[in-house]
């Protein structure tokens, strides 16, 4: 991830802001050793066991190096996630051997870069955000730590805020739920465990193109090189010009679920062992639009990230079976269960080989259909599923 500190190349038409990684001096450290999973895990498999889910639709963004597009209320564009997958042992012979087929287009496209993911945006704001463009990266409630590990974390993440500057980085270990009243859990009047950085400061390289002009091409390493400083600082956002973003890191490995590449002879570990089993939210937000014109500075409680403070733009979530459990991840699998379901037992309702007393039993045996995602609702009210119906029989 990039450092808080951006830089401005003003070029024409163009604008284009990269900020060095924090962590500049480990840029070119070999891939370290996994310590989760064998080394022997398909490409394809570790692929398959990632989710990656657009949280507005409860869809699956692609993880085999295909474009997302995107349309909602906030962004028009298309988004690009990008994974590198096996580790160190099966490195060596992946790269003399020709990559071939979309499966691993994000492992060619961070071999012998040391990233271990890449995330590519480009596209036009459809409304201007008020106040800082929040990207955070949250779990939904806070993970029992030891009294000491929770003091060595605090501390870092202070050096961390110190050295980013006011404004530029915020974090909150979470508000403990057992202490929340039901009022506080109804108006959002707490904080999940985060990091959040403003957007244009989070991410590792940004362009902005005026209209018209040509734009920097998806899956490429364009602009990775850039480090000139210069005059201006980031000239903030509109809904005219179109952005291309790139976010990355060479130590997190999402899709062996761990960490690796720190300083200091650190051992790779799991991401399990700091937030458990749950998967990681990716949010794009702004702070207290709704309260004040002091965006970011007042709500419910000074300072703070409150979730009924927050103008959310954008959700994603980012699972992996082999490690997480709960969240839209599972909500997206058990939906995708019950499409597959609904399909059969419709053939089979259409065809005549069941009746719908036998269509209920098979559909819902123990009811866990109706109560798997308020999407489900929407598709089951729909006429053209005549298996629907059995489901209100008695």
């Amino acid at each position: 991830m990039a450092s808080p500190t951006a830089l401005n190349e003003r070029t024409g038409s163009t604008s284009i802001f990269t900020a060095p990684n924090l962590n500049e001096t480990q840029s070119n450290l070999r891939i370290c050793e996994d310590s989760v999973g064998s080394s022997t895990i398909p490409i394809k498999k570790n692929l398959d066991d990632l989710y990656f889910i657009y949280v507005k639709e409860l869809k699956r963004v692609p993880t085999d190096g295909s474009v997302f597009p995107i349309n909602d209320d906030f962004f028009e564009g298309k988004f690009l996630p990008l994974f590198h997958t096996g580790d160190s042992k099966s490195e060596l012979a992946r790269e003399d051997r020709a990559i071939e087929g979309n499966i691993e287009a994000g492992h060619r496209h961070t071999l012998g870069t040391g990233k271990m993911f890449e995330f590519q945006f480009q596209g036009r704001l459809k409304k201007r955000p008020e106040g800082t463009l929040w990207l955070a990266f949250e779990i939904e409630h806070p993970v029992k730590i030891t009294p000491l590990r929770r003091a060595v974390l605090c501390t870092v993440l202070n050096l961390i805020s110190h050295r980013a500057g006011p404004g530029n980085f915020h974090y909150s270990l979470g508000d403990d739920p057992s202490l929340l009243t039901e009022i506080d859990v109804r108006t959002g009047n707490y904080e999940r465990p985060h990091i959040a950085l403003p957007l244009e400061r989070a991410v590792d390289r940004l362009t902005s193109t005026e209209p018209g002009m040509p734009l920097p091409t998806l899956g490429t390493h364009a602009g990775d090189d850039l480090s000139e400083s210069c005059d201006q600082d980031f000239l903030g956002w509109n809904t005219e010009n179109t952005y291309t973003m790139a976010l990355w890191s060479d130590q997190i490995n999402f899709s062996l679920w761990n960490v690796l590449n720190l300083p200091g002879g650190i051992r790779p570990f799991g991401i399990s062992s700091c937030i458990g089993k749950l998967p990681i939210n990716v949010v794009y937000y702004s702070v207290g639009c709704r309260h004040n014109s002091e965006n970011d500075v007042v709500g419910k409680r000074y300072g703070q990230h409150l979730q009924g403070d927050l103008d959310v733009y954008a959700h994603y979530e980012i699972g992996n079976v082999l490690y997480t459990e709960g969240g839209y991840t599972q909500r997206y699998i058990e939906y995708e269960s019950a499409i597959d379901r609904l399909e059969e037992i419709d053939m089979r309702l259409v065809k005549g080989d069941i009746d719908a007393s036998s269509a209920k039993a098979l559909l819902d045996p123990q009811g866990w259909l109706l109560k798997c995602n308020r999407s489900l609702e929407k598709l089951m009210s729909e006429d053209s599923w005549p298996a629907v119906e059995v489901l209100s029989l008695t």
